[in-house]
């Protein structure tokens, strides 16, 4: 419903398992009924051409859904506002997001935790930047990305890298942070064409 009815305490069993599906534009007035202390509230708004699902109510936190624009390049916002006007935090790339859209350039802010798995698979990115906030990448992430030949971390304690990440490693230069080289080989990032710090 669009006009939830209030939720008194002790509802629901469990709560924080339960995983909430509200509809667009609704959200504000779920939080206002006192539908709170969910495990997850799932609610998907479109900003220009990015799909966003609300992942965490009590704290305004929003994942990147999808791509559904043309254009070959994006820039991810560090903050989103829905059509009702709430503002939310951008902190994760869901899973396969940016599936085989073609896209050559993806930004991405400092807000970013987690990166899915296939975030970015089958595109045409040529170099990226995974922010220092960044604390895990999914399997898969940037595989089909054949033109990709620089990936900047910019951690100085990088995410553990699953095995199957990127398919080209051999041809990508991988810049990371000065000293950090026994951190990143610790953390798995092996195997790529050329390390600079």
């Amino acid at each position: 419903s669009e006009n939830p009815a209030t939720l008194v305490n002790n509802v629901f069993n469990s709560i924080n398992n339960i995983h909430l599906h509200v509809p667009e534009g609704s959200e504000q007035k779920y939080i206002d009924a006192g539908w709170i202390g969910f495990q997850t509230v799932n609610f998907r708004f479109t900003v220009d051409t990015v799909v966003y699902e609300l992942t965490e109510i009590s704290t305004n936190e929003v994942t990147v859904l999808d791509y559904v624009g043309t254009d070959e390049e994006t820039t991810i916002p560090e903050r989103v506002a829905d059509n009702g006007g709430v503002i939310y935090l951008v902190n994760r790339i869901g899973d396969r997001a940016f599936y085989e859209n073609g896209m050559t350039s993806i930004t991405i802010p400092q807000t970013i935790t987690a990166i899915g798995e296939g975030a970015f698979l089958y595109n045409n990115l040529e170099d990226f930047t995974i922010p220092n906030s960044v604390t895990s990448i999914g399997e898969n992430a940037f595989i089909g990305n054949d033109d990709l030949t620089a990936v900047t971390s910019e951690s100085e304690t990088p995410a553990y890298l699953p095995n199957i990440v990127f398919n080209n490693k051999g041809k990508i230069t991988l810049n990371i942070p000065s000293g950090t080289t026994k951190t990143y080989i610790d953390r798995n990032w092996i195997g790529f064409g050329l390390v600079t710090e």
